[in-house]
């Protein structure tokens, strides 16, 4: 288990090798509590990782992470839907289900980060298409 700065450097190490300029700041790697200032708080503690969502003076989420690599998805997951909703809002078909150019690009770039993050990101997509099929009106 590491400490809350050797996780936020290992965090911040696997990101900028793969996405040189993306924005951290939004990331607090220290301890939130209720009337924190608003944001993402990922720290070490009591031999687990945490990952607390604050807003408006409360925690509205707060999900215990076993390993760095349930840490390094949730960052990568508020990073890449960004970009890749980004890239779909640019790119959009007409007629087609926007999910189709969203859902693509974000495979693509959790491909980037291994085949251990592609395949999550894939079984994730595959269980909303599951209960939500496209919808695409050609």
């Amino acid at each position: 288990m590491l400490k809350t700065h050797q996780l936020e450097r290992e965090i911040k190490n696997c990101i900028y090798d793969v996405l040189p300029g993306v924005n951290m700041e939004r990331f607090k790697f220290s301890v939130g509590t209720d009337n924190s200032p608003e944001g993402i708080y990922i720290y070490s503690q009591d031999g687990a990782y945490h990952w607390i969502f604050t807003e408006r003076g409360k925690v509205r989420d707060h999900k215990i992470l076993n390993s760095e690599e349930d840490v390094l998805w949730y960052v990568l997951d508020e990073i890449l839907f960004d970009i890749a909703l980004d890239f779909a809002e640019k790119n959009m078909i007409k007629g087609e289900d926007f999910r189709r150019q969203l859902f693509k690009k974000e495979i693509e770039l959790y491909s980037k980060f291994g085949d251990f993050f592609k395949k999550r990101k894939i079984a994730e997509i595959e269980k909303i298409l599951k209960s939500d099929p496209y919808r695409d009106t050609l």
